[in-house]
């Protein structure tokens, strides 16, 4: 089908249809066809290879339902979802990897959750949860800060989506995207995760 979106072809095609060309001159254009159709087989080929779907990039989806704050349960939740999002992050080939906050995974993005705490006119923070950490070679256990595990996820190209309804209703909080560096305050949002969700090869649950 590809062929009939070149006028030439077309043409070609038709004369391919006169009775009155003689057969050297058939076989020469029917050459000529073949030519131009591995031409732009050739150009298919290569556009598949090129394309997302043949460096088998994946769209991961990591819902997170747990709140943050119940530890150690729901710190726990958060603390892997994030660390999982990370190390999908940085596979290859990447992946695009976003944590979909539903339910009460929402205070992620809430800046208490961090420790962020407003003290007569200005905020503080204290000491922000600890999330175990694995890694090194061999494996060993670590610890890091949960704020630095989500700007971790963040600085290695994660986004975190809020469920809208569940937003909503937990509000009013401070979000934490007041205390991230610029360049990483649109990557925590609000909105509709029906396209995500459709898009989506893998989703995870926690």
């Amino acid at each position: 089908m590809t062929l009939f979106c070149y006028p030439d072809i077309v043409k070609s095609l038709t004369k391919l249809g006169d009775a009155r060309m003689s057969w050297l001159s058939r076989v020469e254009l029917h050459v000529k066809l073949f030519d131009r159709a591995r031409t732009v087989s050739i150009a298919i080929v290569l556009l598949l290879l090129i394309s997302p779907l043949a460096w088998g990039k994946d769209n991961i989806v990591i819902t997170l339902k747990a709140d943050p704050t119940d530890a150690p349960e729901g710190l726990e939740a958060a603390c892997v979802a994030l660390q999982l999002g990370t190390g999908l992050l940085l596979q290859s080939p990447r992946n695009e990897v976003t944590i979909f906050a539903t339910l009460d995974g929402i205070y992620i993005a809430d800046a208490e959750t961090y420790g962020w705490r407003f003290d007569g006119d200005v905020w503080v923070q204290d000491e922000s949860p600890i999330c175990d950490t694995l890694g090194g070679n061999p494996p060993k256990l670590g610890e890091a800060t949960l704020d630095t595990v989500l700007e971790n996820f963040l600085r290695a190209g994660g986004e975190v989506l809020l469920c809208p309804l569940c937003d909503v209703v937990r509000q009013p909080y401070t979000p934490i995207t007041d205390f991230l560096d610029a360049d990483l305050k649109s990557l925590i949002y609000r909105a509709s995760p029906f396209n995500l969700l459709m898009e989506a090869k893998k989703i995870i649950d926690y």
